[in-house]
Parts: C-alpha cells; sequence; structure tokens
C-alpha cells in the first residue's frame, strides 16, 4: 500500500498536489484570522440622531427626506440600516439620507468598521401635513465634519428642504459650485476653508457659512519631530529678609570705689613725715 502510494502520488484517493493545496490555503486562512484579530480596533460608544419635521410628539412626518448622523469622528465605514426592509446604505462622513415610504414605528442601526454598535434610533412615521413652514427652516444648518484631514474627501448636507441648493468655497476659486442639496469637497491642503450654503437663493434668510479647519495627515504628523518641552523653572521662595546680628553687650564694668583714707589732723605730724630735729 505504501510503494503504491509513493508511485501513483496519491493518498487517501486524492493526488498530492491536492493535499498541498489544501494545506496552503488553510495556512493562509489561519493566518488572515489572526491578522484581523490582533489589529481589531476597539469598539467607541456612539449615538444616532436624526434632522426632520416631527409634531409635538415627537412624530416624524411621511415622504420626508430625513438625515441620520452618527456622533462619532468621521473616515469610519458606517453601514445604515432603516428597519423597513430597504436596501443598506454605505457612508463615511458619519452621516447619510433616507426617506421612508410606509408608517410604523422603525429600529435604525449602524455598524462601523463590519462590527462595531451603537445605541438603536427608534422613530415613529407616521402620515401627516407636509406643510411649507415645517418643512422650510429659515436659518440652514450645514451637517459635516469640521476638522477633516487634507486629501479626504468630505460631504456636507444641508438639513432645509428647498428647490435650490448653492454651495461654495469662499475666497477659494478652484472649487466649483455645486447645486445639489448634500456636496462633496476635497481639500487638498491643511488650512482654514469657509463653506457656504444658500437655499432658493434667498441670501437673507437661507444663508449659512461655517468655518473648516482642515488638518495634515496624521501619519506626517507623528513623523514630525517634535520640539523638546521647555523647562519653566518655578518662582524662587520668597526669603525672609537677613537680620543683622546684634553686637553683643558687654557688661557695664563699674569702677570699684575705693574707701576713702581718713584726713591726718592739722595738729598732729604726718606718720611718714621724719621728726624735726632739735637744734641745741
Amino acid at each position: 500500500m505504501h510503494s503504491e502510494s509513493i508511485i501513483t502520488g496519491r493518498r487517501m484517493y486524492l493526488d498530492n498536489n491536492v493535499w498541498l493545496v489544501m494545506i496552503v490555503t488553510s495556512i493562509l486562512c489561519l493566518g488572515l484570522v489572526g491578522y484581523k484579530f490582533i489589529s481589531k480596533e476597539p469598539c467607541t460608544p456612539f449615538t444616532l440622531g436624526v434632522t426632520g419635521a416631527k409634531d409635538d410628539k415627537g412624530v416624524y412626518e411621511l415622504g420626508q427626506p430625513l438625515i441620520f448622523r452618527a456622533s462619532l469622528a468621521t473616515d469610519k465605514e458606517i453601514v445604515w440600516s432603516f428597519g423597513d426592509k430597504t436596501e443598506l446604505q454605505s457612508s463615511t462622513n458619519g452621516m447619510v439620507r433616507h426617506t421612508f415610504t410606509k408608517e410604523g414605528i422603525f429600529n435604525v442601526t449602524a455598524l462601523i468598521n463590519g462590527r462595531c454598535t451603537g445605541d438603536d434610533l427608534r422613530l415613529h412615521i407616521k402620515k401627516g401635513d407636509l406643510s411649507v413652514e415645517k418643512l422650510n427652516i429659515k436659518t440652514p444648518r450645514i451637517l459635516g465634519n469640521l476638522n477633516p484631514i487634507a486629501g479626504k474627501t468630505q460631504t456636507y448636507i444641508s438639513d432645509v428642504i428647498g428647490t435650490d441648493y448653492e454651495w461654495k468655497i469662499l475666497d477659494k476659486t478652484a472649487f466649483p459650485t455645486i447645486n445639489k442639496q448634500s456636496a462633496s469637497f476635497t481639500f487638498p491642503t491643511a488650512g482654514l476653508y469657509r463653506l457656504q450654503l444658500t437655499v432658493d437663493h434667498d441670501r437673507n434668510n437661507k444663508r449659512a457659512t461655517i468655518e473648516i479647519n482642515v488638518f495634515e495627515d496624521l501619519a506626517k504628523v507623528n513623523n514630525v519631530s517634535k520640539a523638546p518641552p521647555i523647562f519653566i523653572p518655578p518662582p524662587p521662595k520668597k526669603q525672609a529678609p537677613k537680620q543683622e546680628p546684634k553686637p553683643e553687650q558687654k557688661p557695664e564694668i563699674k569702677p570699684e570705689i575705693k574707701p576713702e583714707t581718713p584726713a591726718p589732723n592739722a595738729g598732729s605730724p604726718s606718720p611718714s613725715a621724719p621728726a624735726a630735729r632739735k637744734i641745741l
């Protein structure tokens, strides 16, 4: 049996080349699974928000385009599910637009990087009166990333429903004018950009302007050598003024008072004086 397998090149009724392919494929699959497991990025909690016309009870009106956004940094792949059996939508700017075509209560979910989920957003959709006063907000808002990375495309959305839109990057003639409810721009270099939106040609009531601060690529920023930190010495402690030592006070030496010798009497000779000789 052993000699036959060597001659025929078969093992357990399979050709040796088949076994080789199966082994190599298994090794590659195990390596890929291990790489994904090791390089997994931790999930960050996030919430979902929605912009649209609703009544006092929080019921959103049927047939209007709603704008959904995730409370995370952009440049992440997000897959949205709206719970109404429509196709999944993906976005990389943290926002997406969807219109419900039937009434009901729906759970909106978002999946980031294929595995991270946040809090569900529960919406009640009901047919109502889509009046112009509710949909045409006078002061529009621009939804989008205010701190993007240079070289990456960013999408900005208007929360105002109108018939005409005009997007402009002010003071930058290289950027085109876009006439859609959403606009995508790619900022080539870092710096400060001003984005302006005008809805329905109303420059007084339906115009908004935001400032976008574009940063360099994170990889380039990490490779830049950082200057050493500047050491600021603490302020010197206040010292009490030095007091000059007082001169030592020597004790006063009082002169010794000697007792006075009594004065000799005038009639008696001084004892020390020699006696006068008598002359004969």
